[in-house]
């Protein structure tokens, strides 16, 4: 640390405390004259992971996808020794009071010994919550054929059964069994010939189909004319 002598503007305040704004003062009285100790500073990235760890009660089935702090650094000032030795900022714990969506929270960091918060302890962490996901993988399920023209047949040649994994959330899951899962491809417009079509699921509230995956997403049909 080093001293510094500084002129600063004087502040002239009641018995309450209350700044004195209608006042007339001498040129002498405005500013005075004084020793101030400065010390080193270091700036210091905070981790989100650190962040995300000090968080508890969150309401059941949720889970923190993400958190984004207000500022995402902190400045903090001591002995260049011990500024030194600080890599990274611990905080308090942060009480999520059970929310079940995104939520502004405040964090507080740990004190250090001998370490001083330039900006102060709290941070602002904007906390994103959502649904905990899961998969779930429904096993041999048969691949139909639809919208074949009339006067026309079709058949799969390869894969006539697949796979089905789909990840939501956990409400929208527990409510679907395996009957609920249809899969399919569409021969729609299809004359003779060979050709490969991509497996679907008939849509099911709450999924979406690019979080549903097969063991088989492609397969040869066949189409041929009736005799």
């Amino acid at each position: 640390k080093e001293s510094q002598t500084l002129s600063c503007a004087a502040v002239f305040l009641d018995n309450d405390g209350n700044e004195l704004s209608d006042i007339t003062v001498s040129d002498s009285a405005a500013y005075r004259t004084v020793d101030v100790e400065l010390y080193p500073t270091k700036n210091i990235e905070l981790n989100t992971d650190d962040i995300i760890n000090s968080i508890i009660n969150v309401a059941g089935g949720y889970e923190i996808s993400g958190v984004v702090a207000n500022p995402s650094s902190v400045t903090i000032a001591g002995d260049t020794d011990v500024i030194n030795n600080v890599e990274k900022l611990e905080f308090e714990i942060i009480d999520a009071q059970q929310a079940d969506k995104s939520v502004v929270l405040d964090a507080v960091l740990r004190n250090i010994d001998g370490v001083t918060y330039v900006g102060g302890h709290t941070i602002r962490v904007y906390v994103q919550i959502r649904e905990t996901t899961e998969t779930v993988t429904y096993s041999n399920k048969k691949i139909e054929i639809r919208n074949v023209q009339d006067g026309y047949k079709a058949y799969i040649t390869d894969h006539k059964h697949t796979d089905v994994s789909i990840t939501g959330g956990v409400s929208v899951l527990s409510k679907i069994s395996a009957k609920d899962i249809n899969i399919y491809i569409d021969a729609y417009g299809l004359t003779e010939g060979k050709y490969i079509r991509s497996v679907v699921m008939d849509k099911i509230v709450g999924i979406e189909e690019e979080n549903v995956t097969y063991s088989y997403p492609q397969v040869y049909i066949v189409v041929e004319k009736k005799k």
